[in-house]
């Protein structure tokens, strides 16, 4: 196995003691040893929710000098990164500078199941870098949804208020509308979207905070996939049929346009609204009653602050601000199973509580549906920081008003502005955990190929099995086959699997009959189908008939018998069979910009070989965004490399 460990970490978030249009902000990290550290940075009201976080070692984001010197004061060594980000993000999209981020591509093109399968809307726009740094502008968002329901009056709603909210904005009539007496903008997503019907509803949120534009983008690259893919995608069709979708692309408008005032190029750091021009943090602005008490309300508490001057400010009092008073209206006209309220960034799925290091009573629930809901994008699902007052609390909370709502926090990407030529990418990487979130609002279950690869009798099975993940009652679901190749002659009838409990699996198997002329390495394809009542989901399996011979195999006991390696070695801190397995850095963390390499020793001759499979055990644990892990093969001695279709080649994350 080959791993790759590359270069460095990008990572944002940020605290504002009444920030200058022209002050400089510093991407850096912040070193602490245990949670009681980190405790204190947020008692402190410094804003770690957003960022890179390694734990019990650094917490690295964009923070103000003002911010700095606080954390400094407070003992804490720091170490800055980026001397001047709001520089940064403007070089980052200059071909001609040395800060320009490309595109980046770890995955082989050819491999299936990463986010290059989605397909970029038609009215999608990723804009010049001298637009906003490539991202929307507000009055381009509004134009946008204009576009959506001009084009799509059938299937999305024209934007509207909600109800009679009007932001309190410090006026400035520079910005397109003006910041101050804005309202804020809904749209509903459905067949039907002019009815209110019996289907289950799912919210999706962004601009919580302003600067964060890229989990704006990724939402309208949603809706538009939604809508140009409802004719001839039949799980976006299944979707749109059987759910009411619920969009506030902007909650922030005066925050966000205070950004594009004060820097139109992009890059801007403003996170709170315009509330007398210091503004409030509409993420810390909410309350939520523990069991139910309204006199033991968490607004006010860890992860926010008293100052008006803070970033993480929590107003004079819980739902203050306008804009938090219109979603909590919007919540309780509506019965939302389900919520997305998107942030960028850290590449990170939050879910409840957040007030406090406290578990749902429905913590396990939690776990089974956000470890699906990543499983395609490699972020880490968690439960929120102690950060009080914010939006998946109150929504999953009742205050007496509302239903239990799912809700989570998306944090997308690798800092608050994303390179231009990211933000395809990023949208994209989004797509299976929104298609998937409102999957699961519905009855929905997963479904895995448990088959060997090599089919070795002409009579043999499919192996599979099915989880449950979708939250309504009953759950029930029937699996078959259809077949591909023409070499299966017959397959086997359905089965049904009901009543299903929560993240319950259950496994089955299919007949399978091949053609008795089939010759040895002859793929065998078919489709593994879950029908949920609704909506038939499909795997497409490839296996090659024949028996399989071995060529090589390794037990992981000795790393100098079939391996050079400069730093790997053997170690017993885990294994799959004993007593040791292969590690690039064995008791101890890896070293900062490795590039950790292990190659077999000899080639393996796969002459007169139809096909080829290799498989192995291995898990990770790296530092998000920038480094990975590949598996690669050469076919010429080593003179190049091709990285192979693993499952979880995906920046950052672990396995």
């Amino acid at each position: 196995m080959i791993r790759i460990i590359a270069l460095i970490l990008l990572i944002t978030s940020s605290l504002s003691f009444a920030q200058s249009p022209n002050a400089i902000v510093h991407r850096a990290k912040i070193f602490y040893n245990s949670s009681q550290d980190f405790e204190r940075l947020i008692e402190a009201g410094i804003p770690v929710d957003h960022g890179f976080h390694k734990k019990n070692t650094y917490f690295e984001s964009d923070f103000s000098e003002a911010e700095i010197s606080e954390i400094q004061q407070l003992g804490f060594s720091i170490e800055k990164t980026i001397e001047d980000v709001g520089s940064f993000y403007l070089n980052q999209n200059d071909p001609m500078h040395k800060d320009y981020v490309g595109p980046n591509q770890l995955r082989n093109a050819s491999c299936s199941g990463g986010a290059e399968d989605y397909q970029t809307p038609a009215n999608f726009n990723v804009w010049p870098a001298s637009n906003f740094g490539g991202y929307y502008t507000y009055s381009q968002v509004l134009q946008e949804l204009d576009d959506m329901a001009n084009l799509y009056p059938n299937l999305i709603t024209a934007k509207a208020d909600i109800s009679n909210f009007v932001t309190n904005g410090t006026p400035n009539n520079a910005t397109s509308p003006p910041i101050g007496g804005n309202k804020i903008q809904w749209v509903k997503i459905s067949d039907n979207p002019g009815s209110s019907e019996a289907e289950p509803q799912i919210l999706y949120t962004s601009i919580h905070h302003a600067r964060e534009p890229a989990s704006l983008s990724q939402l309208i690259f949603f809706m538009w996939y939604l809508l140009e893919n409802y004719d001839s995608d039949p799980e976006v069709q299944a979707i749109v049929n059987n759910t009411e979708l619920y969009f506030i692309p902007v909650i922030n408008p005066d925050g966000y346009l205070h950004n594009e005032f004060t820097n139109p190029n992009g890059g801007g750091t403003w996170r709170k609204n315009r509330w007398n021009t210091t503004g409030v943090d509409n993420n810390r602005n909410y309350d939520y009653y523990i069991n139910g008490n309204p006199a033991n309300g968490t607004w006010s508490g860890p992860g926010s602050s008293s100052n008006p001057g803070s970033s993480v400010y929590h107003g004079p009092a819980p739902f203050s601000e306008a804009e938090n008073q219109a979603v909590k209206w919007f919540v309780e006209q509506h019965d939302f199973v389900m919520a997305l309220n998107n942030h960028t960034f850290g590449e990170l799925l939050y879910y409840p509580f957040g007030y406090a290091d406290v578990a749902t009573p429905d913590d396990n629930l939690y776990q089974a549906f956000t470890a699906e809901l990543v499983s395609r994008n490699g972020y880490n699902a968690l439960r929120d920081e102690p950060f009080s007052g914010d939006s998946d609390d109150f929504m999953y909370g009742t205050v007496g008003t509302h239903s239990k709502i799912f809700a989570m926090t998306p944090e997308v990407g690798t800092s608050f502005w994303p390179a231009q030529s990211s933000i395809d990418g990023i949208c994209k990487e989004m797509m299976y955990l929104n298609l998937t979130a409102a999957n699961m609002v519905n009855n929905y279950a997963t479904i895995t190929d448990e088959s060997d690869v090599f089919i070795e009798n002409t009579s043999d099975i499919a192996s599979y099995s099915i989880k449950r993940l979708g939250l309504p009652d009953p759950a029930n679901f029937s699996v078959s086959i259809t077949p591909i190749s023409s070499n299966i002659l017959s397959v086997g009838g359905s089965n049904s699997h009901n009543n299903l409990s929560y993240a319950q699996i259950v496994q089955g198997n299919i007949a399978l009959n091949l053609d008795p002329n089939i010759n040895p390495g002859d793929q065998v394809s078919y489709e593994l189908i879950v029908n949920n009542g609704s909506f038939d989901k499909s795997v497409t399996i490839n296996r090659i008939f024949g028996q399989p011979t071995v060529l090589f195999s390794d037990m992981a006991d000795n790393l100098n018998a079939n391996w050079s390696s400069s730093n790997w070695d053997t170690t017993t801190e885990d294994f799959v069979s004993a007593s040791t397995s292969f590690t690039d850095s064995p008791f101890s963390n890896y070293s900062n910009n490795a590039n950790s390499v292990m190659t077999l020793t000899n080639a393996i001759d796969l002459t007169g070989a139809t096909v080829a499979n290799v498989s192995f055990q291995a898990k990770w644990d790296i530092e998000g965004s920038f480094d990975y892990v590949q598996f690669e093969i050469s076919t010429n001695n080593g003179s190049s490399w091709i990285p192979q279709c693993g499952k979880y080649t995906k920046e950052g994350g672990s396995n």
